[in-house]
């Protein structure tokens, strides 16, 4: 579901995580708050809009209220980490330029975008030391693991991929 895979967890965890647990002249928070300004208030606002009782979500579906926040619970409990390329290639739609355009943008702006986190993230992280001495980043790491099934261990490439990954989503 939209709502809850790209906002709530992809587009929130993080943010949370980021405003929680690293100081804010941290490279990772300085790099990620770009793109996450006022995240917060767009999920707010969509709690009060759409998933409260009697909003829209609610109003729009045949679910009683407590069928609809047992749906909503179940997809944040049962959310796995999955890169996007991953999502694509197992539904067959990797390289569908005809039935799937974004599946071409994808891989475009996906490389862009990685590109420059690698870019980034090696100004301030030269090897796996630099990523296991940073126990604010552990600490942020470890909280979005706890909502983010399947998190990969956190090593320097994974912090590229997945940073890259969310700022993609």
């Amino acid at each position: 579901m939209h709502l809850l895979d790209v906002h709530f967890i992809w587009g929130n965890v993080p943010n949370v995580a980021f405003q929680t647990y690293l100081p804010w002249d941290h490279p990772v928070r300085v790099l990620m708050h770009a793109h996450y300004y006022r995240s917060e208030t767009t999920v707010f606002d969509s709690v009060n809009t759409l998933t409260a009782k009697k909003a829209l979500l609610h109003r729009s579906t045949a679910f009683t209220f407590e069928s609809l926040q047992q749906v909503l619970n179940d997809q944040v409990v049962n959310f796995v980490y999955t890169p996007f390329a991953t999502q694509l290639e197992a539904r067959g739609l990797l390289g569908e330029k005809e039935m799937y355009p974004i599946a071409e943008d994808f891989a475009d702006f996906h490389e862009r975008v990685h590109k420059y986190v690698v870019e980034y993230i090696g100004m301030y992280y030269k090897d796996e030391h630099d990523v296991a001495k940073d126990k604010p980043l552990l600490q942020c790491w470890k909280h979005m693991s706890k909502s983010m099934h399947g998190l990969p261990d956190l090593n320097l490439d994974s912090l590229k991929d997945t940073l890259s990954e969310i700022i993609f989503r």
